[in-house]
């Protein structure tokens, strides 16, 4: 079983994204000064709970980065949202240098045995 079914069984899914998601990162993207046209990459992007409300809130330029695909066809058919499947532990991000201007990491990092690559990778696609 995937850990995205697996989250889901949990009760973590696409429709049932709690209110710290829906205000505080379009609160948060705004306070930096992302704008709406700038391009925001979730590095694990499981089941959207960066990115939905994103969306939701007028962010369009979105892409899910995700080592399981499962949520890509939801992500791209339903919200238009861009996806990459990668295994951020060891595999470069198929995105140019300084094209994101946020990026999105949520549990994640405790999972990785060594997260180098990305951190490494983070750097090289964010903007500066």
């Amino acid at each position: 079983m995937s850990y995205l079914r697996e989250m889901a069984d949990q009760g973590y899914r696409p429709d049932a994204i709690g209110p710290f998601h829906c205000h505080m990162l379009p609160w948060l993207l705004r306070q930096y000064n992302v704008g709406l046209g700038e391009t925001v990459l979730d590095i694990g992007a499981g089941q959207g709970h960066g990115l939905l409300p994103l969306h939701a809130a007028g962010w369009h330029k979105l892409i899910a980065l995700d080592r399981d695909e499962e949520n890509f066809e939801l992500f791209r058919g339903r919200f238009g949202i861009a996806t990459l499947r990668c295994d951020i532990g060891r595999e470069r991000i198929d995105v140019p240098d300084g094209a994101v201007a946020a990026i999105l990491c949520f549990h994640l990092v405790e999972h990785l045995q060594d997260p180098a690559n990305l951190l490494s990778e983070s750097r090289r696609v964010l903007k500066r």
